[in-house]
Order: structure tokens, then sequence, then C-alpha cells
């Protein structure tokens, strides 16, 4: 589960931080700064959350997958809610989002159905759940 995710991005929209956490007791809080100035920060209902999703990074998929048993033969269909961080505006709000059923893949990795609201993706992982390629967001680099 996640305990605290900090990130900041710099452009043109100037530059934006924030600091998102959740407690052992599932509580979430957040501080978010824009340009050096803390801001209020609207979190949405996030008590069903267990982890972050931070917009265009293939790395947050990985704990649903996991916790989903996604890898395993048969791996199922798994819904949650996700604290959803856009980029780069750094906004948090409450994302449902699913995954599976998951297609095994050689090596121990897997290809695994994900989807939110208007958006639908196949997502390869590799034996440690992470990500292969993520069509239009990522693909690893062969080193």
């Amino acid at each position: 589960m996640t305990r605290s995710l900090e990130v900041t991005t710099l452009g043109d929209h100037g530059a934006r931080r924030l600091e998102l956490s959740r407690d052992e007791g599932g509580t979430w809080a957040a501080r978010r700064w824009v340009d050096g100035r803390e801001v209020d920060v609207d979190l949405p209902d996030l008590r069903d959350a267990l982890d972050c999703d931070l917009g265009l990074c293939p790395l947050t998929n990985t704990m649903p997958v996991l916790r989903g048993g996604l890898l395993r033969e048969g791996g199922g269909r798994s819904r949650l809610t996700a604290a959803w961080v856009e980029v780069p505006d750094l906004v948090v709000r409450a994302d449902v989002q699913h995954y599976g059923p998951s297609v095994p893949s050689p090596g121990g990795g897997a290809a695994v159905e994900f989807g939110v609201e208007g958006f639908a993706a196949t997502i390869v992982v590799d034996a440690d759940g992470l990500v292969v390629s993520y069509p239009g967001i990522a693909e690893r680099l062969r080193g």
C-alpha cells in the first residue's frame, strides 16, 4: 500500500509540488504548492484507496497488478479505487480502476487488461509486475 508520494512538476505551467500520504488507518492527507506558495488541497473521498496512481507513470500500475495476483495463471479481475494524481497540475481525485483478466507470457510476465472510465489498454508486465509496455504511455528500453 502507498504510504507517501512526493512529486514536483516544472514547465510552462510553473512549478508545482505535491506531498500525498496515507496513514496506517487509511486516512489520506496532502499538501500542495504552486510556484512556491502552499495552496489548499481538496481531497476527494479516498477511504477505499490503498494506492496512488501517478498520471503518465507506469510504475504505479505494479502495486495493483501484484495485489490482484494478475501474474498467476488465470489471474482474475479486480476493481479498485486509487488516489489518482493528474500531471502536470498535481490535482488528486478518486479513480475507479479495473484490472484483468491477465494472459501469462513466457518468462513469468503477463498481459493485463486495464481500464478506467473512457480509457482502456493492455499493459504488458514482466515477472516482477513492472511495466514493459503501456501503449501510448511507455515502452521499456532494451539495454
